[in-house]
Parts: structure tokens; sequence; C-alpha cells
């Protein structure tokens, strides 16, 4: 069954444990140029989109009146201050020129030789190759690769953010889906508390492929001028995959590209998601099996109860309480519908 690049993607690079790894890193276009130089960070309430990338909706630590929080603020919103020693920062997390694959991926470097000679036929500037190939016993893999490395921000005060996450969940819920309209399910918002950022990046997903040990993929750097700081990225394809690169060439070099975050995932029991939603059940076709279009009635009609688990994190099921609150990045999500 052909699956979306983005779940390869994610399947394949969660259990390495850097958190959540998002297929598209840069901040939405649509935003405000002070989002968008800072990109995904520490305090972002937002949604996970099915293209992988995050969709921003506000920042619990920017006030209100901030072009950042564009979209408006949940009733009663109160920002926390957060300094910068609050936050734990490594700048070289993720070194120049690594990548985070997946097991069924071996990187295979590639003679300088070589490389000179394909750049001449490709008529681009000398630089750097990797190659990657795809085992012969896997048909699905992903490939996440930092020519100028990424720095690792994370926050200090978890339980800070936690509690703040619980006490306001249900005004989180009725400001994105009755303020801003935008239908999101239970257990789709998220606090970001980490977050690793690149300047550039390039990412592959593998699904449906034959696994050999020949060069799959190729991934080349190289100057766009001489003796310039800029680069140009380019993948060469071998095999099915769906390959991306980023940002667009940038003067201001930010660092602003999230590659992986961390965080909470904040859900409400179902009987206050109803209230939030009111009672009339109104369901999309776009993502329905053929099962799930056709009615199937029973005693009690349908159900739209859900329960959720998790193994591999910190994970708080509150039976008393209102909300759930559950770390993100984990080494694997189980989502279960009744």
């Amino acid at each position: 069954m052909s699956q979306a690049p983005s779940e390869v993607y994610v399947r394949q690079l969660l259990p390495k444990k850097y958190g959540y790894p998002l297929f598209i890193p840069a901040p939405h276009n649509n935003l405000p140029r002070e989002y968008r130089n800072r990109g995904t960070s520490i305090g972002d309430v937002g949604i996970i989109k099915p293209n992988g990338s995050f969709s921003f909706v506000f920042s619990i630590c920017t006030p209100a009146g901030s072009p950042v929080n564009c979209f408006g603020v949940p009733q009663g919103f109160e920002p926390l201050v957060l300094g910068p020693e609050g936050i734990e920062v490594v700048d070289d997390r993720h070194s120049v020129g690594s990548d985070v694959v997946s097991t069924s991926i071996t990187r295979k470097e590639i003679a300088a030789e070589i490389a000179v000679k394909e750049n001449k036929v490709l008529n681009i500037p000398v630089g750097v190759s990797a190659g990657y190939s795809l085992r012969s016993s896997s048909t699905e893999g992903a490939i996440l690769t930092l020519p100028e490395g990424a720095a690792s921000l994370d926050l200090y005060n978890i339980a800070g953010f936690r509690q703040y996450a619980m006490e306001n969940a249900i005004l989180w819920y009725q400001f994105v889906n009755v303020t801003l309209g935008r239908e999101a399910s239970n257990g789709s918002l998220y606090l970001v508390t980490g977050c690793d950022k690149s300047m550039t990046w390039g990412v592959a997903s593998i699904s449906c492929a034959s696994g050999t040990d020949a060069l799959s993929l190729k991934f080349t750097a190289a100057e766009v001028a001489e003796a310039s700081a800029t680069r140009g990225y380019t993948w060469e394809t071998y095999c099915p995959a769906t390959v991306r690169i980023g940002p667009n060439p940038d003067p201001e070099r930010l660092q602003n590209q999230c590659v992986f975050l961390r965080g909470f995932k904040v859900m409400l029991q179902e009987g206050l998601m109803a209230k939030v939603r009111g009672t009339v059940k109104v369901t999309s076709v776009l993502d329905a099996k053929a099962d799930g279009i056709i009615p199937a009635w029973g005693k009690g009609g349908w159900s739209a109860t859900g329960a959720y688990a998790c193994r591999g994190c910190n994970f708080g099921r509150h039976s008393r309480c209102y909300r759930d609150v559950s770390s993100i990045g984990c080494d694997q999500q189980i989502y279960t519908t009744l």
C-alpha cells in the first residue's frame, strides 16, 4: 500500500531518538518575517501536518501583541517568561557534513577524484558528494543530511511547561477549533520544548524500492561561485524516492530550519473534546477507507472515543484529570480509535 513520503520518513527516523523528524523543516511562507527568521522554537503550539511540516498557531513564550502571534492567542492568555538562561544550547549537536539515516541505509563515501569528474559532467562547481545505498533486505529508508550541521535547543524547566499545558489545554482547543476553525483533532496539538535547527538540509524518503547494495541516492554540496560561502545542493536518485533540499538561497543564512522537534502532545478527555466541537459529527472523506464511508450501524450508533498509548517515553495518563500531556519524540507511538 502506497504511503505518503512524510509517513515513511517519520517511521524510519523516529527511532533515532532525536525527536520528531519534520519532512518539511522550513517555516511556512505566510508567517510574519519575525517568525520565519527564528523558525519553529521552544514555546510554540501547533499542529504537525500530514505533509510533514509544523503548522504554527501561537507561542506561549511571546506576548499577545507580538507579530509572532499573528493569529491571536487563546482567551485569558498569559505568556510564560523564558530567558536564554532557561535553554540548554549545543551548537554542534550535529557536526558539519553529518547525516541521520535509517538502519536500512548505508553511507558510501565518494572519492574526491570521482566527485570532481561527476561535477564537471553535471556542469556544477566542485563540491562534496556522499552516496547512500538501500540494503537488499529493505524496501524503505530515510535520510537527513546536514551539510552545515545543526544546533540543539532544549528547555530546562520541563515540569513548568507540562503544568502550563494541563492548565490551559481546553482553552487552546477552543481557540484552535472555534476561533480559528482549524478542525484540529484531539491529540493533534503539540507544545515544543526542544528542537534541532540547521541552516541547510537535504531529506529523502524511499519506499517500495528493491533493496540493493548499489548506489541508490547521491547528495552533492557545491560552491555556487568560487570563493563564495553560498552553496548549492543536489540529489541524484537511482530508486523510487522523494527528495527535497532547502531552504531556498538566503543571503541572511539564518539557522531557522527545524529538522527535529521535541515536546508535549496535548490531548483532552473525549467528553471535554465533545464540548469543544459540539455533538454533531461531520467527517471528511479525504482520508477515509471504503468501509468508513459506508455507514455500519450498531446499537450505539457511531463511537467517537479514542485512546492513546505510548511506549518508550514518559507518558502521563490522568484518569481523573481533564487532559493528557505526553512526550513526543519517542521511539514508538500508537493511536487507537474505538
